[in-house]
C-alpha cells in the first residue's frame, strides 16, 4: 500500500513539474558568469574570480579553464 502510494506521488509531481513556467532571465549554457563572492564553510569569502587564478605558491600550476556552477530554481 505504501508503495503504491509513493508510485503515485511520484507520478503526481513529475507531471505537475512539467507546468512550471520557464524563466526568461534563466542563464543559458556557455554565457560568462558575473563575477561574485560568496562564503565558503569556514566563512571565507571566495569569488569566482579568484578561482581562476593561479596558485601563488606553486609556479607550476596551471589554473582551471572553467567552473561548473549550478542554479536551482523553484518555489520557495
Amino acid at each position: 500500500m505504501v508503495s503504491l502510494f509513493l508510485v503515485g506521488m511520484a507520478f503526481f509531481i513529475s507531471f505537475h513539474a512539467r507546468a512550471m513556467p520557464t524563466s526568461a532571465g534563466a542563464p543559458t549554457v556557455g554565457q560568462l558568469a558575473p563575477d561574485f563572492t560568496l562564503f565558503d564553510t569556514s566563512g571565507q569569502p571566495v569569488s569566482l574570480a579568484r578561482l581562476f587564478e593561479p596558485d601563488t605558491d606553486d609556479s607550476k600550476a596551471v589554473p582551471p579553464k572553467a567552473a561548473l556552477l549550478i542554479f536551482y530554481r523553484g518555489y520557495w
